[in-house]
């Protein structure tokens, strides 16, 4: 059985079984070699030597790179020791601005210590107020997202004005985009605000469509009652024309239903057409 052995430097293969390197394979030889692997090229002496194909090569290498490159990014920074975290961190609460930037990092990354995005603000908080141009920026970048915070573009559009003030290479474009989106939201929310008013005024104008349909019949219904001589239905009806509720305000009208219940001995009736009689509101016949 032939095999194919690859050096590192991947030169060509060397052929393993009892044939030396550079000599003539038979028919047999060449069936036991991958063919996906392994071409005929003619040798300067013209012999026939297996070789790796060149895109094979390079997929070799290629692969190989990436892995080393996809590695370190997944390694990331060398974190600092306890005892650096520790200087950091007395220098920071000591007011030192690259410090605080810093120790922020530290809290955002969760370089060492548990991820704790509050404290990371907080500290790049302190810095921006101070005026450290990347706490300003990460600052803005955390209330245009909204992570660790409430999303408030007036703030990120604060922090990014100050970046930009001090010639952050990024900063205009990033309070461009946020300006563009604060117009945005507020177009949105002046649409919204104009579509619930006309919603509220249609919701009024029907409501009080329904409420004039209902007060029409419930007046027609006690004109009924009152006409067929019910003393309550005939009180009520006489306030409805006494304050013009429901019906057109006719004071005779009032006077008219009032005396039927007081006729009938509806004792409310009866004292309130005698507290009109002395207001002088009914003329009393003569």
């Amino acid at each position: 059985m032939y095999s194919i052995r690859y050096t590192l430097s991947m030169r060509r293969p060397v052929i393993t079984g009892g044939r030396r390197y550079g000599q003539r394979l038979t028919s047999t030889q060449k069936r036991g070699v991958p063919l996906s692997l392994v071409k005929a090229v003619p040798h300067a002496a013209g012999r026939l030597v297996p070789t790796m194909p060149y895109r094979f090569r390079f997929a070799l290498v290629a692969g190989t790179c990436l892995c080393l490159v996809l590695t370190a990014c997944a390694r990331g920074p060398v974190g600092v020791t306890s005892d650096q975290r520790a200087g950091i961190k007395h220098s920071a609460e000591a007011g030192d601005v690259e410090a605080q930037y810093r120790l922020a990092r530290i809290y955002d990354d969760g370089d060492g210590v548990k991820r704790d995005v509050g404290k990371a603000i907080s500290w790049y908080r302190r810095a921006a107020e101070s005026g450290q141009l990347e706490a300003q920026m990460e600052l803005g970048e955390k209330y245009r997202t909204g992570t660790g915070v409430e999303r408030n573009l007036d703030e990120a559009e604060k922090w990014y004005s100050l970046a930009v003030a001090q010639g952050h290479p990024q900063a205009k474009g990033l309070l461009e985009k946020t300006r563009r989106v604060k117009e945005q939201k507020e177009g949105q929310a002046a649409w919204a605000r104009k579509e619930a008013a006309h919603l509220a005024a249609e919701d009024h104008r029907q409501l009080a469509v329904v409420k004039q349909d209902a007060q029409e019949r419930i007046v027609e219904s006690l004109i009924k009652t009152a006409q067929s001589g019910d003393a309550d239905a005939q009180h009520q009806l006489a306030w409805l024309y006494q304050r013009g509720n429901g019906v057109p305000q006719d004071t005779n009208q009032a006077i008219k239903w009032f005396s039927g219940a007081a006729h009938q001995g509806h004792a409310i009736a009866a004292r309130v057409l005698g507290d009109m009689v002395w207001s002088n509101r009914l003329v009393q016949p003569s």
